[in-house]
Formats: C-alpha cells, sequence, structure tokens
C-alpha cells in the first residue's frame, strides 16, 4: 500500500482563490506517472505555465506588481534578484500604496471634521496633525516607489554593466564592444545617464545587455546633474558588473564600488604604463582580473 495524503484548500482562501486539491505523494516516478495518467483519463488536464499565477490575478490573490515578480523570482540568477522580487511577492508596493491612501484619507477627516466647529473651539484641527499625516503618506509613497524600482522583472537577457571613476574608460570599451558611437570626452561627467546596447560575443548563446553607467567618484559629483546621474546608476542592476581600473595611475581608488553580485576587474589603458602597486593588486585579487589597451581595440595579456 502506497502512503498518500490530500490536503483540500476551499475557495476563497487558497492561493488561488478557488477551489484547490493537493497531492502529496512518495517521489516515485513510475507512481507519479500512473497517478498523472490516471487523472487524465478522468479529464484533469495538467496547467498551463503561469496559470496558477493568472488565476491568483484575476481573482485578486495578487496584484499585477506581484505576478510580474513571480517571474522575476523564477528567472532571477543572483540572490540579489531573488530578493527583490521576493520583496515585491510580498506584497510590499501594495501595502505602501494602502498606507499611504489611509494616511491621506485620515487628513481629509480631519479637516472636514475641523469645518464642523468654529474656529477658536477646542475641537480645531492643528496643522501639525495633518501634516503628520501627509508625512506618513510621502513616506509610504516613497518607500513603495523604491521596491518597484528595485523590482527584477527579467527577460531572460543577461545584464553587464560598466562601472567606475570618470574618465577611465568605460564609453570607450562600450562604444568597442556594442560597436556604438557614444559621445567620449576628457571632461569628467559626460556619461549622463545610462547607455546600453546589445553586446555579440562568439561565446553567448545569445545577446546580453551592456550598460555604461556615470562614472562613480569619490571625490564627488561634478555638478548638480551629475549628482542626480550617479544617484540614480546606485539602484542600477546587473547579472554581472565590470569594474574599470586605470592603471596608469599611480594610485586609482579602491572603496567606491559599493556593489553586490558577480564582478570582473578590468584594468584599462595597460599600454601607457603599469602604475599600480603589489598592495593594490591585492585588493581585487579575489575577483578575476583583465588588461586592455587605452582603446580598447584589444585585450593585454602580457605587460
Amino acid at each position: 500500500m502506497v502512503a498518500t495524503s490530500l490536503l483540500a484548500f476551499p475557495a476563497p482562501g487558497s492561493a488561488t482563490g478557488e477551489d484547490v486539491i493537493e497531492l502529496h505523494l512518495p517521489g516515485s516516478p513510475p507512481l507519479v506517472n500512473e497517478v498523472l495518467q490516471g487523472l487524465h483519463r478522468a479529464g484533469v488536464r495538467l496547467a498551463e505555465p503561469g496559470e496558477f499565477t493568472r488565476r491568483a490575478f484575476l481573482n485578486g490573490r495578487l496584484d499585477l506588481v506581484q505576478a510580474e515578480a513571480v517571474l522575476g523570482l523564477i528567472e532571477s540568477r543572483t540572490s540579489q534578484q531573488a530578493a527583490s522580487a521576493a520583496l515585491l511577492l510580498q506584497g510590499k508596493l501594495g501595502a505602501s500604496v494602502q498606507t499611504a491612501r489611509d494616511a491621506v484619507a485620515d487628513a481629509l477627516c480631519e479637516v472636514e471634521a475641523g469645518l464642523d466647529f468654529e474656529e477658536g473651539d477646542s475641537q480645531d484641527v492643528r496643522p501639525d496633525e495633518i501634516q503628520s499625516l501627509l508625512d506618513a503618506a510621502r513616506d509610504s509613497l516613497a518607500a513603495g516607489r523604491d521596491a518597484c524600482a528595485a523590482r527584477v522583472v527579467s527577460s531572460g537577457t543577461f545584464r553587464v554593466a560598466l562601472c567606475g571613476e570618470p574618465n577611465v574608460g568605460k564609453t570607450t570599451l562600450f562604444n568597442h564592444l556594442v560597436a556604438k558611437h557614444a559621445l567620449v570626452s576628457p571632461i569628467a561627467g559626460t556619461t549622463r545617464d545610462r547607455l546600453e546596447g546589445e553586446w555579440h560575443h562568439s561565446s553567448f548563446s545569445q545577446p546580453c545587455i551592456l550598460s555604461d553607467l556615470p562614472g562613480r567618484s569619490a571625490a564627488g559629483a561634478v555638478d548638480e546633474r551629475d549628482a542626480a546621474a550617479q544617484k540614480r546608476a546606485q539602484k542600477d542592476q546587473a547579472d554581472l558588473w565590470l569594474l574599470l581600473m586605470d592603471c596608469s595611475r599611480e594610485q586609482p581608488p579602491t572603496s567606491h564600488f559599493p556593489l553586490a553580485g558577480e564582478r570582473i576587474v578590468v584594468w584599462t589603458k595597460a599600454d601607457l604604463g603599469n602604475l599600480v602597486s603589489d598592495h593594490t593588486l591585492q585588493h581585487f585579487s579575489p575577483w578575476p582580473n583583465i588588461w586592455t589597451r587605452h582603446d580598447c581595440s584589444d585585450w593585454v595579456d602580457d605587460l
């Protein structure tokens, strides 16, 4: 005799909002196949990909952002992506919007109630009471906005991002890899926003998306526009980070890459002379290191 169990989840409390039955079987492929064939003969069909998520969405058990987060969680390739998708799947965005809505409704009730009393009455509404409710609504919306901005609904395309100080050669490498002609200038802050292109390589089964991010400098931004661009770039996510470092500088920065995930260190301008100390190289030794020329036309194998 084979031990099995059946669990019933009646609507509307199930995950999909419908009547659901779960059969728990031992992990024997022949047994599972036999049960599936028996169910098929009884008129039961296999669920289509994403069908349970679709049913949950149509029955109001998930909102649209949560439904997208399911796909993001399934297709996530890094722990950062999985954590981001799981956060949205928990309904953080919807909860933030509901909290903001409740706070605004409370503020409106306070104002309307205050209109029913004469000026100077003990029931007068104080401005700080209304302001605190509006501040709570603003903070909730900001939290929801940040959660939405961090969501990862992957299209299955591998994403690579170029990161580094201004004028380290990010855009030059970007142009070389994606065959584009983005503006290159010795003036810091030329790249104000993320540039994207498809990177085709013989080792890739399909093209990946390559992003060129605004330069991050330990000395700070050049101006307000540059600061805004750098702040936005800090929220970018990638499957792989290429950290570009200028090896022709005697003391390249080693501490302004607050990034999580897989990374490769790319030393640029190697043909102009390698001035990097052994101590600096040791700092970056945990990750793969490659070297390229100042025009990024070729990798440098021998120094």
